[in-house]
């Protein structure tokens, strides 16, 4: 069943982000840094720290045998569909709705972590044919969640996947229509566009709180601590030099205006965007930002970073799942088929290989002896 699932209360709240890991369980949090390979996959002694890390957090009272978790994941590869299939129900619907992925997406259905939600009928599309239902569908590289599923089952802990982008959104009325909402990172950043209430495009912003830093390090000619230390003085409105404290709030101002003219250039300016994230408290950044995009800009959940393992990402998760399913979130499902097997070691891949190998040359040495003969019978 890949559509919405009714979730367990959950044990763990977790998200994966680009460069760090933030687990929160109860009322202690745990923040992680994570080390990745070009592939974006994580490095193998990144992998050992959080199996490590995570069983040294989850020690004391007595735990379930496989603990629940509801797991957020960062947009990378994401692609969001609007599909429509006629009436069907159970198998048959992700049947259909499979045949309506193959000629979508790049990749076929078992490629993919793939999850839908039916469509209620004020979002519906107008053109939608008659007797059809439509779905929002989202789908993501498979390979992607098998590696945190496999890490995570490691740990004895079983996830369910979703969207990082769309467990924010908990964070904000209820009742939005369209709009977008940016979560600021350290040097990336995740903007998600909304059209109806409903996730339309989520992409990666190469635009951080490390573009401030840079800009306030390049103006001034100072090295990046000096700068960083700086910005933070005027994040928390903490008196700077005169003579510098004009060439901050250009610099920021600068930055400030290049991911406005980033906003614009991929997708136009939204009427409403909401902003998370660490460096969103910037100081003047909504009120730049507003004035470069012509909309209007709020701040949401940005106050919750400041504890370990509570990101405005969990915060949303948290939220949803004291709706009682009111409102459910949109579920990437994982095939159970690889989900905690111990990956092949590259050497036994090898030695398995290599036996394959002989085991096939026995079983034609008969028949190769046997054309030998005849050869040379016949000469």
């Amino acid at each position: 069943m890949k559509g919405p699932t009714s979730i367990d209360a959950p044990v763990l709240y977790l998200e994966f982000g680009q460069g760090s890991l933030n687990v929160l369980h109860g009322d202690a949090g745990l923040d992680l840094p994570l080390d990745r390979l070009e592939n974006g996959r994580l490095t193998d002694p990144c992998q050992e720290r959080i199996v490590a890390s995570l069983g040294n957090f989850l020690k004391g009272p007595a735990q379930p045998s496989r603990l629940r978790a509801l797991c957020a994941v960062g947009s990378r590869g994401v692609s969001f569909r609007r599909l429509s299939i006629p009436p069907s129900a159970g198998e048959e619907l992700n049947r259909l709705l499979g045949l309506q992925i193959e000629n979508e997406f790049p990749l076929p259905p078992d490629q993919l972590a793939w999850g839908y939600r039916k469509l209620d009928s004020g979002e519906q599309p107008k053109d939608l044919p008659p007797g059809h239902q439509a779905f929002l569908v989202v789908a993501v590289k498979k390979e992607i969640l098998e590696e945190y599923a496999n890490l995570l089952a490691r740990c004895d802990i079983s996830a369910v996947f979703t969207l990082s982008a769309i467990a924010r959104s908990y964070l904000w009325p209820q009742s939005f229509d369209a709009c977008a909402a940016l979560d600021i990172g350290s040097r990336q950043s995740e903007l998600i566009t909304f059209e109806q209430g409903l996730p339309v495009s989520v992409r990666t912003v190469p635009w951080g709180g490390e573009s401030i830093t840079e800009a306030i390090q390049e103006k001034l000619g100072i090295s990046r601590d000096e700068a960083e230390k700086l910005k933070i003085r005027s994040d928390r409105e903490l008196s700077s030099p005169d003579e510098v404290r004009p060439i901050i709030e250009l610099a920021t101002s600068s930055a400030v205006e290049s991911l406005a003219r980033f906003i614009t250039s991929t997708g136009g300016s939204p009427r409403l965007l909401y902003l998370t994230g660490r460096s969103a408290r910037q100081k003047g950044i909504a009120t730049q930002l507003a004035r470069g995009l012509g909309c209007e800009v709020e701040s949401r959940g940005s106050e919750v970073v400041a504890s370990p393992g509570r990101s405005p990402a969990i915060e949303g998760l948290k939220k949803s799942s004291q709706l009682n399913g009111r409102c459910p979130l949109l579920i990437l499902h994982v095939s159970d088929a690889k989900v905690g097997m111990k990956p092949v070691q590259p050497a036994l891949r090898k030695l398995a290989t290599m036996a394959g190998v002989l085991l096939g040359a026995c079983l034609l040495l008969p028949y190769a002896e046997a054309l030998l003969l005849k050869s040379r019978l016949a000469n």
